[in-house]
């Protein structure tokens, strides 16, 4: 099997990558694993680099009843943006009813557009209508500074470019050289326009003021580290949560888990898949007191992350676990977890993004007296969920997702649903899915089983998985195929593929 396969790869170098990680209840310092990085060297955009002419449209103002409608509709997180359909698909194409032209560089063909949204703080583009040659390049940037600038993956089926914090956006796209239009299709059907910018809080105050700054916390600063902010699409608009990252049980290497509530990522495609998250690392104060940095310098995990499991609130724990497509950005704290029950009176701390403000800590312990404003009841069942009550600080909206940790080993025990605790409701609990009841559905892939190689998740890697690989190989792109996060699959991937099954 292998000189057969090499027959047809002869040359490339083989590479054994193993995607797994470890983790025994404690934190451990962040390791590169994979290929990849959160943000590459960024290219420079053709159209900048050659002074190409750059058509946009503008689109009205945004309605106020419009950013009404979309909270309304999205319970339980912080939305932050709204989804706008286009006038018309806006498309690139070798029919001759394109509404976007293409422009002959350096022999590649070349298309640009800009998208202006006034009043927006951030925007994202939607991909549509995908027919592009192994090796074309899309990207986005700020059309006012030209940064920011964001590749982004080719020919995925449904494709959220990363954020840009600006209301002009630039989309970019670029052939490979020498490629003709023939079959060519590329177009931009919707965008995101954030209206509310949660990361201007250190003027705001967005958060309440009970929130405690991590960095006053020397204690937790290390461990703090393994938590980020999530942006993701929902069905009707931008929202915001907070996860954390775990270890795995594999002594050798890492596999990046990231653990959030279901009810902000509950699958990989659709209404906030993970498909298009966003996971902002380092926000927060650069000291007790200090300054906080800007969301747009953070280091940033853009290309989504696969679903791998979760159950929702109504019969489970409310718990998502996923992988992220790419490394994160080293200096990452990845957690340590607990399986073993709470007791009562457990000291308990909570670390999270409150109204997607820089990072906060709070300080709690478990209790069972429930909600005063529900007549003692408890807003979840315990046997599913803890119930926390707060001593010195909260949570809110966005925390959703955000783990807590038992005080005395650091250790994730819960990720955060909700409840009624605020800085004025300091008696009302807040409810945790308990780690210690999702771990039936999270346990073959933290206790060190899982393989990103299998493809088809049965357990084995195996001829079934290969032959997904090719498939996904002969257009260049695949739900989970790119083992090395090179940006397409191709016979690299194959051959890593034969290397994880020689090697079981």
């Amino acid at each position: 099997m292998y000189r057969q396969y090499s027959l047809v790869l002869g040359g490339l170098l083989c590479i054994a990558l193993s995607l797994t990680g470890w983790g025994q209840g404690i934190s451990v310092p962040s390791e590169r694993v994979l290929q990849g990085s959160v943000q590459q060297a960024a290219p420079i955009p053709m159209a900048v680099r050659k002074q190409l002419r750059v058509d946009g449209i503008q689109l009205a103002p945004l309605a106020p009843d419009a950013i009404e409608d979309v909270i309304s509709a999205e319970k339980g997180v912080l939305v932050i943006g709204v989804r706008r359909p286009l006038p018309e698909l806006l498309e690139a194409k070798s029919t001759g009813t394109d509404t976007m032209d293409w422009q002959l560089v350096e022999g590649r063909w070349v298309s640009t557009l800009s998208i202006q949204a006034p009043g927006a703080t951030g925007m994202r583009v939607h991909f549509t209508e995908h027919e592009l040659p192994v090796g074309s390049r899309l990207l986005v940037y700020d059309g006012y500074t030209q940064d920011q600038v964001w590749p982004c993956a080719v020919n995925s089926d449904s494709l959220w470019s990363p954020t840009v914090y600006s209301d002009l956006i630039v989309v970019e796209c670029a052939l490979p050289v020498g490629a003709g239009l023939d079959g060519v299709t590329f177009g931009v059907s919707e965008v995101m326009h954030n209206f509310r910018d949660p990361w201007q809080s250190s003027a705001k105050g967005a958060a309440g003021s009970c929130n405690n700054p991590t960095p006053c916390f020397p204690d937790w600063e290390e461990t703090a580290l393994g938590v980020g902010g999530i942006a993701s699409v929902g069905s009707n608009g931008g929202l915001w949560c907070t996860g954390s990252i775990l270890a795995d049980t594999d002594p050798i290497t890492r596999t990046p888990f990231f653990l959030t509530a279901n009810h902000c990522v509950s699958g990989e495609s659709g209404g906030g898949g993970s498909a298009n998250i966003e996971v902002y690392w380092f926000y927060e104060m650069d000291s007790c007191g200090g300054s906080v940095p800007s969301v747009a310098t953070v280091p940033r995990s853009v290309g989504g992350a696969d679903f791998l499991a979760g159950n929702s609130v109504n019969s489970g724990t409310d718990v998502t676990l996923l992988r992220l497509r790419f490394a994160p950005p080293a200096g990452l704290t990845w957690l340590g977890w607990r399986t073993a029950a709470l007791g009562l009176g457990d000291d308990i701390v909570g670390i999270h993004h409150p109204s997607g403000d820089f990072k906060r800590i709070s300080f709690g312990d478990k209790v069972d007296s429930g909600s005063p404003q529900s007549a003692g009841g408890h807003l979840q069942s315990l046997d599913r969920f803890h119930e926390i009550l707060w001593n010195d600080g909260t949570t809110e909206p966005a925390s959703s997702g955000s783990p807590i940790f038992l005080a005395s080993t650091a250790q994730v025990v819960g990720q955060l649903w909700g409840g009624r605790a605020s800085c004025t409701l300091t008696n009302e609990p807040d409810y945790y899915g308990r780690f210690d009841v999702s771990y039936s559905v999270l346990e073959f892939f933290l206790a060190g089983a899982f393989s990103p190689f299998d493809l088809d998740r049965s357990g084995t890697v195996d001829s079934v998985d290969l032959q997904i690989m090719a498939n996904a190989a002969v257009v260049g792109t695949g739900p989970r195929a790119d083992m090395d996060s090179s940006g397409v699959v191709n016979a690299l991937d194959i051959e890593l593929m034969i290397q994880e099954i020689l090697g079981n």
